[in-house]
């Protein structure tokens, strides 16, 4: 897999306008990677960064590793109300997931086989520092798989069709 976890994630919720992007506009800019803290970002965005995921063996018959990346989705809010319903949104989202097909700008695909919840929206606190913004994390290992590993698991079958595509964006 070419692509890391969190930069499916984001494009995933960019595809489905549950974010925008970076620097695109003051409501719910995502980053990945690291959560700014400078005047130039408002103080509400959503961050997914990689964590520490699991192995789980690998397919004898053809040789394919089975991985379970981790990703932590935060949350950052000036109002505790607002930072739970954005996460939340992004919970019901993230747990609806099955067989998204995700088809990036390089022209890489993959499939979002499964998101499993580790727990449910955490409520951190606030931030250090003096703007009093509430943090709110969620965290989630994936069943994720490229074109290529897919083929390589449906012999004889064009794998990229067999993927189903849910629409939930209506869940932000």
């Amino acid at each position: 897999m070419s692509n890391d976890p969190t930069s499916l994630i984001v494009s995933r919720f960019l595809q489905q306008s549950a974010v925008v992007g970076a620097y695109d506009s003051l409501s719910w800019p995502c980053f990945y990677g690291f959560m700014p803290d400078d005047e130039s970002v408002p103080d509400s965005l959503v961050c997914v960064y990689d964590i520490e995921g699991s192995t789980k063996g690998k397919l004898m018959r053809n040789n394919v590793v089975i991985d379970y990346p981790m990703v932590s989705i935060m949350v950052r809010a000036t109002s505790y109300a607002d930072g739970f319903r954005k996460a939340s949104g992004i919970k019901d989202a993230m747990d609806a997931y099955r067989n998204e097909y995700l088809e990036l700008d390089g022209g890489s695909a993959y499939s979002i086989a499964d998101a499993k919840r580790n727990g449910n929206v955490n409520a951190i606190g606030q931030a250090t520092g003096t703007r009093r913004r509430y943090l709110f994390s969620i965290n989630y290992a994936l069943t994720l798989a490229s074109a290529d590993d897919l083929s390589s698991v449906v012999e004889g079958v064009d794998a990229l069709h067999v993927l189903v595509h849910t629409d939930i964006a209506d869940a932000f």
